[in-house]
C-alpha cells in the first residue's frame, strides 16, 4: 500500500500524486512515521497526510480530500485457531496486536477486557501469530494480505484472516491547520480525486498494484 521499495511508493501514494498532479500541483510525498507526520503537518513542514488513523485533537483543525480508497479492518490469526470474530464481546480475554499509534475503532480501543500488544510493524505482528505468542493481529485487510505473501512459506502457511471486518473507513489526504482556508486548493483537489474514481483512472491503478481481497472505493 506504501513503502519507498514499491514501484510509485505503493498504490496509495500513486493515487495521490495522480490526483494531485491533475489538480495541478506538484507533489512531494514521503513515507514517515505516524507521529513524525502528524509533527511534520502541525508544523507547517507538510501540506496534509494519508491515513486511517484518527485525529481527535480539537487544536488540530484538518479538512478532509474525497476519500478514495476503503480500508476494511480485519483480524489475522493462527490456522488452527478455533477464534472467530462477530462482535466485540468475541474478543474479549484475548491477546491482540496492533501498530503502535494505530486507531481503528472506539469500542475496540476503549475495551478494557481486550490485551492490546502494541508492535512497530506488521512482520512482527504476523510473526508473533504465527508463532502463537499473541492471538490475533488486527490491521487493513490488504496490507494484511500483501505481508502475509511476504514472510516466509513456514510462517505464511500458519496464518489465516478471519472474514468479518472490525469497522471499515474511508481514507483520503486530510490538509493541515494552514491549508483549511484555502478554498480554492481544497476545491482543486476534491475535483481531481472525484475524476479519478469517475474516469476509471482509479481502478486502473488498483489493476497496476495487484490489490487482492475486498474492493470498495467510496
Amino acid at each position: 500500500m506504501a513503502d519507498p521499495a514499491l514501484p510509485h511508493m505503493g498504490y496509495i501514494p500513486h493515487v495521490v500524486s495522480t490526483a494531485v498532479e491533475r489538480a495541478g500541483f506538484t507533489p512531494e510525498l514521503s513515507i514517515v512515521p505516524w507521529a513524525r507526520a502528524v509533527g511534520n503537518v502541525k508544523a507547517g513542514q507538510a501540506d496534509g497526510f494519508i491515513s486511517v488513523f484518527m485525529i481527535w485533537e480539537p487544536d488540530f483543525p484538518t479538512v478532509r480530500i474525497e476519500p478514495f480508497y476503503m480500508a476494511n479492518i480485519h483480524f489475522a490469526k493462527h490456522k488452527d485457531s478455533s477464534l472467530y470474530f462477530d462482535k466485540l464481546e468475541d474478543l474479549n480475554n484475548l491477546s491482540i496486536a496492533q501498530l503502535r499509534g494505530s486507531w481503528y475503532d472506539s469500542g475496540f480501543e476503549s475495551a478494557e477486557h481486550i490485551n492490546k500488544v502494541y508492535v512497530t510493524n506488521l512482520m512482527t505482528g504476523l510473526r508473533m501469530v504465527a508463532r502463537k505468542r499473541v492471538d490475533l493481529f488486527i490491521e487493513p485487510e490488504h496490507p494484511l494480505l500483501y505481508a502475509i505473501s511476504q514472510l516466509p512459506p513456514k510462517e505464511r502457511m500458519q496464518l489465516t484472516i478471519l472474514p468479518n471486518p472490525l469497522t471499515k473507513h474511508a481514507l483520503g489526504v486530510r490538509l493541515g491547520p494552514h491549508m483549511v482556508e484555502d478554498r480554492e486548493t481544497v476545491e482543486r483537489l476534491n475535483k481531481a480525486f472525484a475524476e479519478i474514481k469517475a474516469d476509471g483512472t482509479l481502478q486502473r491503478l488498483i489493476e497496476e498494484h495487484q490489490l487482492r481481497g475486498t474492493i470498495e472505493i467510496p
